[in-house]
């Protein structure tokens, strides 16, 4: 139940609220959740309310743990191919040597991985769902990595789009690396293809 009132009186509890606050109240466990309009967007704010009314979650294996990983980075790297909405025939050619390499996978795990990244792609709103994965789990050389797995996608149909582009810049700010870190797998990649 959400109101805007002057003030939310409870049993227990009592609220003074300005004019642009929300408060809402769960009747079954009678807690109430105080949130400022002006300072949280409408997706944070829904996001709060989403955690507030879930069971807490219950620790991940390390299986469980290095599966999600795993479809994160592979996740990452689809964002990167399907940016131009094509899939070209080099980079469907060239994503299963990087996730090998990049993630250590054997070619029969690929197969998988990539349907269910494509599906986890799909479903995502944002980049901030995969790469929050990798800030937990990944040192920075880890992340360096990937970025470079990034780039080498993006150049493997000989140029490179916008959209590639822009995903690639985007993650690495995600992922906390300086701009340097990023040019330098960018230069990388080129340096390769030239010779």
């Amino acid at each position: 139940m959400v109101r805007e009132t002057d003030s939310i009186v409870s049993v227990t509890h009592r609220l003074t609220l300005h004019q642009h606050d929300i408060a809402v109240s769960l009747s079954t466990k009678n807690k109430y959740i105080l949130i400022k309009r002006h300072t949280i967007g409408r997706l944070t704010m829904l996001n709060k309310l989403k955690q507030f009314f879930e069971p807490a979650k219950r620790p991940l294996s390390a299986e469980e743990k290095t599966q999600q990983l795993n479809l994160a980075a592979a996740s990452l790297l689809l964002e990167v191919v399907m940016a131009d909405d094509i899939m070209t025939d080099d980079e469907a050619k060239m994503l299963p040597t990087l996730l090998t390499t990049t993630l250590g996978l054997s070619v029969d795990d690929i197969d998988s991985l990539v349907s269910k990244a494509c599906d986890s792609q799909r479903r995502s709103t944002s980049l901030f769902d995969f790469t929050q994965t990798i800030n937990d789990n990944f040192n920075v050389e880890q992340k360096q990595h990937l970025i470079l797995a990034m780039w080498r996608i993006a150049y493997a149909d000989g140029h490179l789009c916008q959209y590639e582009e822009q995903i690639i810049r985007r993650t690495s700010e995600l992922l906390y690396l300086r701009h340097s870190e990023l040019i330098q797998m960018r230069n990388l990649v080129m340096e390769s293809k030239q010779s």
